[in-house]
């Protein structure tokens, strides 16, 4: 299945020479690999820069004699149906047959005794150098006194993908503490000069969101139960609230690809389930267009779609646009008759909207009638007289749990919401996010010259971070009156999370944060060793030429030197 790449101003186009310049690559990889995968990259004044889209070359059957003749299409967006970072993306085909093994760094010498500190910059240094032209940051720490142990370029920016998410939560921790809580709340009687539709106000509720990333079917179902106990049969008009955040749903730092995928979630106050739906491709009879099968019908209103697409004797490929600016939502291709129904993630391009209405659903399954809905796009609050009172509130579990979502499964829909969260609690206004989680970081240690941040889940590649500042976010959490909740966020590493998988042998245990972009790999937390004090970890590596398998071993082989750290006499 293929998805359409729009225009954007963040795309960037290879030329004819450009492809042609990489001929003599591509026909040795697939001499070796047979299946080829090559990241979009840009030459420009014999500098290679990564495209910010997860964009891809497909795999391709050329054989080595082809390529070197043929012309290389260059597909359109493989894109993750995933809603977290791609962490658990593995870009090499690990079952093929023939494929040549990849000798993990510092395997070998993870068959050796400990080490002595001294040594530990040598055995390092083995795994960086096996990477060539990489750009490595790394910096290691004794967590209790603060010692350096090493360091390779720690003040240097470099992108850190999913690592931003320690800068987020931390700041998140530091204002709202571990025991915040997210209430959305049904009020009766909202002003009727603020509607224009209200002629009986006596009968009319309004439902005020407050950014709760969880909310979900069944908390509206429980919002629904408490009006049902309370007598309430029949509701004049159901309007939803959604002011309480003000900025923009989509960052505009997002590469568009992103936005066309589940891992740029629209943000607003007032949303549900994350605000995406899934869209199943099912072929017809012979040359009918595909059936358009939605996870909730209710979100079809919001798209006006043209269907294109056809079923057809053998085909396997379909185009799916959407563009957020004007609803529109095209779909074209085909689908062989005998082919299984395919699935597109969609994100909710009106999210108050969808839960004003998705909220009448349920009342409706109480028995509870609703004549009229509204949800204001203007983002205007509604005035809530002073005689009204809140008649349904649900709230969303601690922040301490929170976090496990957002960190331990690298959640970048929480992310999002929970720094608005602390724009909005911090200054009044969530457009003041990045200030608000800056003062916090000051207050824990992190010098503000450490760090330049666009988002706070990690997705733009606009973000920079020196492997100090997230050092130093580390070391401020462990001080911290909330640092078993910072710890427990984090995945353990051979047990949960982005690291359930990896790490399973080291001796001790590693609580980290993973961070995984096109060509970007970073990994960084807490790591206990038996023989040695707790030390703080930040590795983070940019190569646009390696692969996120290759890249993930390298920062893995490195920790794996790490927990081998002794004390020694001398």
């Amino acid at each position: 299945m293929r998805y359409a790449l729009l225009t954007h101003p963040t795309v960037w186009y290879l030329s004819n020479s450009n492809i042609l310049s990489f001929m003599p690559l591509i026909a040795n990889s697939i001499t070796k690999n047979k299946s080829l995968f090559v990241s979009l990259v840009v030459i420009s004044q014999f500098v290679l820069a990564v495209v910010p889209l997860r964009a891809e070359v497909l795999s391709t059957n050329l054989t080595a004699s082809e390529s070197a003749t043929q012309t290389l299409e260059i597909t359109k967006i493989k894109r993750s149906l995933d809603a977290r970072e791609a962490d658990e993306i593995e870009e090499l085909n690990e079952s093929e047959k023939g494929k040549e093994e990849l000798k993990k760094p510092g395997e070998a010498a993870d068959k050796a005794g400990n080490l002595c500190p001294s040594q530990l910059p040598r055995s390092i240094e083995r795994v960086v150098n096996q990477y060539g032209r990489s750009q490595w940051g790394i910096l290691v720490t004794n967590l209790k006194t603060n010692q350096v142990l090493y360091e390779l370029n720690p003040d240097q920016f470099i992108t850190p993908a999913s690592n931003v998410k320690l800068l987020t939560s931390a700041a998140a921790l530091h204002q709202l503490g571990s025991n915040f809580r997210i209430r959305t709340s049904v009020y009766d009687r909202p002003n009727d000069r603020n509607t224009g539709l209200l002629s009986n106000p006596d009968n009319s509720l309004v439902l005020v969101g407050r950014g709760d990333p969880s909310l979900d079917n069944a908390q509206l179902q429980r919002l629904g139960q408490q009006l049902e106990n309370k007598g309430r049969r029949n509701i004049n008009l159901l309007l939803g609230d959604d002011s309480y955040f003000q900025g923009e749903m989509f960052n505009p730092y997002w590469a568009w690809a992103d936005i066309q995928s589940t891992d740029a979630p629209p943000v607003s106050s007032l949303i549900i389930n994350q605000s995406y739906v899934t869209l199943s491709l099912v072929p017809q009879k012979l040359w009918e267009p595909l059936r358009l099968n939605w996870s909730d019908e209710l979100v079809a209103n919001q798209w006006r779609i043209t269907n294109n697409s056809q079923t057809s004797r053998s085909g396997s490929t379909v185009d799916v646009d959407f563009s957020p600016n004007n609803n529109a939502l095209r779909i074209s291709g085909s689908l062989g008759v005998n082919a299984d129904p395919e699935e597109v993630y969609l994100p909710v391009l009106e999210p108050s909207s969808y839960v004003v209405q998705r909220f009448q659903a349920e009342l409706k399954k109480l028995g509870i009638n609703v004549n009229q809905t509204q949800a204001p796009k203007s983002r205007s609050p509604l005035v809530i007289p002073s005689n009204s009172s809140e008649v349904a509130a649900v709230e969303s579990a601690p922040l301490a749990n929170l976090l496990v979502e957002m960190n331990r499964e690298s959640n970048n829909f929480y992310a999002e919401m929970l720094s608005r969260q602390v724009g909005k609690v911090a200054t009044g206004d969530d457009r003041n996010w990045v200030a608000a989680v800056g003062e916090s970081l000051t207050n824990l240690g992190v010098d503000p010259q450490g760090y330049k941040i666009v988002d706070s889940s990690g997705l733009a590649r606009q973000n920079q971070v020196t492997p100090r500042a997230i050092v130093q976010t580390l070391q401020g959490m462990s001080n911290s009156p909330e640092a078993t909740a910072y710890r427990n966020s984090l995945s353990l590493a051979g047990e949960n999370g982005t690291l359930r998988n990896r790490l399973k042998n080291i001796p001790g245990n590693f609580w980290g944060k993973t961070g995984t972009l096109r060509g970007v790999v970073a990994l960084s937390g807490y790591l206990d060793v038996p023989s040695y004090d707790p030390l703080v970890v930040s590795i983070i590596v940019n190569n646009p030429q390696q692969s996120t398998t290759t890249l993930r071993q390298g920062t893995d082989g490195i920790v794996t030197q790490i927990s081998r750290l002794q004390a020694c006499s001398n």
